[in-house]
């Protein structure tokens, strides 16, 4: 376009729609069709043209289009309100120049819309913000686990070490969080380790449900665990039972595994990365049992109590007390005591009614051998 003024003019007469023909009065051209074909060759000739141009001198060139544009409006709408003061009803309005793809992915840069702003038409404004507004409803309704998937199944191979000095991780799966926000609780053996493997590794054939949001017309997946618990499996990689049927060792590998869940979900620990007050809470929680020498020779008395404890921390959000589980510690101490006396009793019970009395056993003996001699 040697002389983009002319060329632009008359181009957008053309892309009017024929408000303007090319030629003239002293042009060649004879038969209307002929006419309608060379100018739709010249049209096709301009926007090739401007394709080729910068950015910058597309966005100047519709400018230009739409302020010439603005000002046909105003004429057209003086002319309507007072004719005779505005003989002038203005020109057909004028078609702006395409721009392509690329051009809007330029515009979106921040530091290239800033750049040239001021030249940009008020048109491509909208249609920016319509693209952003686009971009962020669908995002939007992306669900969460589309937007984890990718992340979670991406492996870095650099990252493997020695199997010598390896050490066993538990990585819980998804279908963890989505049960305890559906306010269900996770029994112990949940987190035992090979519990957690073989859950994450047969997902798809577990037992699941669909439980509600809390607020929302939607449902989450979530682990049923009344026939979880019910299955009986044959593998004897995974066993899921009640709380109450669980060693003490198993409560121990499963308390590990529990708190660094719990730690997890600790709100210093997503946005800090530090460990705090709800990590600490479950960690004195599992310490009381665990690492307290009395409580461990205690477990049978004391693990229902556990269960109960656990469960109000989660539902009720009670704060950790020593003296609360002291006490508890105190009564299953008693308990034990109370169930020995008893035993003993019982034993001693059992063992006076089993030996007969030495008197009447010897009478039995004798009185035989007696009775012979006096008679």
């Amino acid at each position: 376009m040697t002389d983009q003024n002319t060329a632009g003019s008359q181009g957008q007469l053309s892309l009017a729609g024929g408000a303007s023909t090319a030629g003239g009065s002293g042009s060649n051209l004879t038969s209307p069709l002929c006419r309608k074909v060379k100018h739709v060759a010249r049209i096709a000739a301009l926007v090739e043209s401007f394709k080729k141009l910068l950015l910058p001198s597309k966005l100047k060139e519709n400018k230009e289009i739409e302020d010439a544009n603005g000002i046909r409006r105003y004429k057209c709408y003086t002319h309507l309100e007072d004719p005779d003061t505005y003989p002038d009803d203005g020109s057909s309005i004028v078609s702006f120049y395409p721009l392509d793809e690329k051009d809007f992915t330029q515009l979106e840069d921040p530091a290239v819309f800033s750049r040239y702003k001021d030249d940009i038409p008020l048109y491509v404004f909208d249609i920016l913000r319509d693209r952003r507004t686009n971009a962020k409803r669908k995002a939007a309704q992306l669900a969460d686990d589309d937007l984890r998937i990718p992340k979670k199944f991406r492996k870095d191979g650099d990252c493997l070490i020695p199997y010598k000095q390896a050490v066993f991780r538990v990585e819980f799966p998804h279908i963890y969080a989505t049960t305890i926000h559906a306010n269900s609780i996770l029994p112990l053996c949940f987190f035992i380790p090979r519990n957690v493997v073989y859950i994450a590794t047969h997902l798809a054939y577990i037992d699941t449900k669909k439980a509600p949001y809390k607020e929302e017309n939607n449902y989450n997946i979530i682990l049923d665990i009344p026939k979880i618990l019910n299955r009986k499996l044959d593998m004897d990689e995974a066993k899921f039972k009640p709380d109450s049927e669980l060693t003490f060792i198993e409560f121990s590998q499963a308390a590990k595994q529990m708190i660094l869940f719990e730690k997890n979900r600790d709100k210093s620990w997503i946005e800090l990365g530090v460990e705090g007050s709800w990590t600490k809470q479950w960690r004195d929680h599992f310490d009381a049992f665990t690492k307290n020498t009395p409580a461990m020779m205690l477990h049978e008395f004391w693990k229902h109590r556990e269960v109960e404890m656990r469960e109000m921390i989660l539902t009720q959000n009670v704060r950790y007390s020593p003296e609360d589980y002291l006490a508890t510690i105190e009564r299953a101490r008693m308990s034990k005591d109370t169930r020995s006396y008893v035993m003993e009793s019982l034993a001693e019970g059992q063992a006076s009614r089993s030996l007969p009395a030495v008197g009447s056993s010897s009478r039995r003996r004798t009185g035989g051998r007696t009775s012979k001699r006096h008679n």
